[in-house]
């Protein structure tokens, strides 16, 4: 019997407490994957307290991030370590920056499934990855062409939808297919 290959999964800013969409996913995906979830918050040691969007923003980007990714290079590191199937990333928003910084210091993917990840926007290094990004069509923060073009990168951009798309369960079902068929 083969295998399943790893799917890491990284939550978006609200971490898993507010999570209830993700099955939309583990359901599609648990029979192909073995999958690892990660709460970005957790692995950032941002506090959840308060649970003000721009409380959560400022607390990553007052080293929050550095520290998730450094975490998430740890924690993977040591699975690599006795694990060296082929690993999948599915990440949602500040997930996705994670990730993508993660895989820079040396973490090893195969393939990154961005969904919302805004704050890619800002990078301008690529992993040694496959990228396949999503976004809503009314995201104000959705990286724009000049950078898809610099970064020689396309993009999946969803109609009449936002920022939040990926909570949503047609929009799971059309990612897990396309993660499942190698897009």
């Amino acid at each position: 019997m083969q295998k399943k290959r790893r799917l890491v999964v990284l939550s978006d800013l609200w971490g898993w407490e507010r999570a209830d969409w993700l099955t939309y996913y583990l359901d599609q995906l648990h029979s192909v994957y073995d999958i690892t979830c990660y709460d970005s918050c957790s692995l950032g040691n941002v506090s959840t307290t308060d649970r003000n969007e721009a409380a959560l923003h400022a607390q990553f980007m007052d080293g929050g991030l550095e520290t998730a990714v450094s975490r998430l290079f740890e924690l993977e590191s040591v699975i690599a370590s006795y694990d060296n199937r082929l690993v999948d990333v599915l990440v949602f928003s500040i997930g996705g920056t994670i990730a993508w910084k993660a895989c820079l210091s040396g973490l090893e993917a195969h393939r990154i499934f961005a969904l919302s990840s805004t704050r890619l926007r800002y990078e301008t290094v690529l992993p040694a990855a496959g990228i396949y990004l999503y976004y809503g069509e009314t995201d104000p923060y959705k990286p724009d062409e000049v950078w898809m073009r610099q970064m020689n990168l396309s993009c999946r951009i969803f109609p009449e939808t936002g920022h939040l798309l990926y909570r949503e369960s047609n929009f799971a079902s059309q990612v897990c297919r396309d993660i499942l068929n190698g897009v």
